[in-house]
């Protein structure tokens, strides 16, 4: 596995070991044997940019995570979508490391 796998997994694994909702959203396109390639998904299906974890908090708190290891950067479409979940309140976490994972979610759950 990756590292950015590796992160993912234990992301996930950890917010459903403490009661919430948490799962790896496959932002990848659909391999078309016919066409023997990947398509893209329509936008109804998968909303560009959107985090690889999507997660509710206990107490209903809406939370999408985008994991970036080593040079990776956001791009455009997630940066757009890291705007709008915020402006409606929901939360979007940028994280790079179990650690700066572990110290967003200590800092929601005390407060």
């Amino acid at each position: 596995m990756s590292q950015t796998n590796d992160l993912t997994k234990m992301i996930v694994l950890f917010l459903n070991s403490k009661g919430h909702l948490a799962f790896r959203n496959n932002t990848i396109g659909v391999y078309s044997i016919k066409n023997q390639s990947f398509r893209r998904q329509p936008n109804w299906v998968n909303t560009l940019g959107s985090g690889d974890i999507i997660c509710c908090l206990q107490g209903g708190l809406y939370l999408e995570i985008e994991i970036k290891t080593g040079s990776d950067k956001q791009n455009i479409n997630q940066k757009f979508r890291e705007r709008r979940l915020k402006k409606i309140n929901g939360k979007y976490w940028l994280i790079k490391s179990f650690e700066q994972f572990k110290t967003e979610y200590n800092f929601i759950a005390n407060n």
